[in-house]
């Protein structure tokens, strides 16, 4: 009778031991994947490219951050939920074309995306104004074309956002007055057309400012002579209205390279 009742007693404890360890200490009861929504987010984004060199091919296997996925970071450590997160998608000079797959605006902790220097093309999706912890973004040297989503905008912490070399048209839009973090905006060699709203001349943190090559049309902006940031202006070869750079934006001290534009 006593040696039943240690016996019963010894299963129950190891029963009540694997509760514990299981939900009590997730870390010790089960190993840590990939947020499953992000995981399907990222077979999404496979599926709308075209991988003529099998550079994804790691992405047909195991956990994105446990299996390392070629451009895939994760953050080191799992979160409340229990989950691995992607921290960034890098995915530069890969022989990708086809789309960006609105299933990108899903990896909501990704902090830097970047995809230059691809055959890429479509539009930008509005669904990336959902990654509100992005920081980098680089598109450049693709074949982007339509508008700029006004949800761009609303990326708080962006501070570089690189979509030169595409065939980007219509206006830049309001909404980028929002970007007060941005630091670096390069969108020279596109199809913008409009004038450059006022208030994106204020963004206080502003270094580098290229517009160059585009269709811009009207009147500088004087906002510029009140940057205190300001290294480098580019907006030559657009069409703008006179034949010179105001003279206001001499004031700007910190300039160390101002284009002429025509």
């Amino acid at each position: 009778m006593g040696l039943s009742w240690l016996k019963m007693f010894g299963v129950e404890m190891r029963v009540v031991l694997v509760y514990f360890m299981y939900f009590c200490v997730p870390s010790l009861g089960r190993s840590e994947i990939t947020d499953p929504s992000q995981v399907a987010a990222l077979q999404a984004i496979k599926a709308s490219f075209i991988d003529p060199s099998n550079n994804l091919i790691s992405w047909n296997r195991g956990d994105p951050c446990k299996s390392m996925w070629i451009g895939i970071k994760c953050f080191n450590t799992s979160s409340s939920d229990n989950f691995l997160h992607i921290q960034q998608v890098q995915l530069m000079n890969l022989n990708l074309s086809g789309k960006l797959a609105p299933e990108f605006g899903q990896l909501v902790h990704l902090e830097i995306l970047d995809v230059m220097w691809n055959n890429i093309s479509g539009s930008i999706p509005k669904e990336m104004g959902n990654l509100k912890s992005l920081v980098t973004l680089l598109l450049n040297g693709n074949q982007l074309s339509g508008s700029l989503p006004d949800e761009l905008g609303y990326l708080f912490n962006l501070n570089r956002l690189q979509i030169d070399e595409n065939e980007i048209s219509g206006p830049l839009p309001n909404s980028f007055k929002n970007l007060i973090n941005m630091q670096h905006l390069h969108m020279n060699n596109n199809s913008i057309s409009g004038q450059i709203p006022p208030d994106i001349c204020r963004l206080p943190k502003l270094v580098h400012f290229l517009l160059d090559n585009n269709n811009l049309s009207g009147h500088l902006a004087p906002e510029f002579s009140e940057s205190k940031t300001l290294l480098i202006i580019q907006l030559d070869n657009n069409n703008f209205i006179g034949s010179s750079i105001p003279s206001s934006y001499g004031k700007i001290k910190t300039l160390v390279k101002l284009d002429e534009y025509s």
